[in-house]
């Protein structure tokens, strides 16, 4: 999935039940990343300019690639423009 995002874009908070990786391309993205413990409780309402407990924030940058195991959340927002890509994929 191609992934564009205008300048403060938001994404929804999301639970993955595959595994998934994230690059981006262009720009910077700020993840807020939920362990599984907590990702099944976590309000899909996340915002993510507060503190959400038991999260882990990570900033990717062009070139950079985030994945996220099954069973995890997750959402990111960016400061500016940016592309990004999405796919899920089997880990044997």
């Amino acid at each position: 999935m191609l992934i564009l995002s205008g300048k403060g874009a938001r994404s929804n908070y999301v639970f993955r039940s595959s595994h998934y990786a994230h690059a981006v391309v262009h720009g910077v993205q700020h993840w807020t990343v939920v362990s599984p413990v907590s990702a099944r409780t976590t309000s899909h309402a996340m915002h993510l300019d507060e503190s959400e407990p038991n999260s882990m924030k990570c900033t990717l940058q062009s070139g950079d690639v985030l994945v996220l195991p099954s069973t995890w959340g997750g959402a990111y927002w960016t400061p500016g423009e940016s592309i990004g890509f999405s796919r899920r994929f089997i880990w044997k």
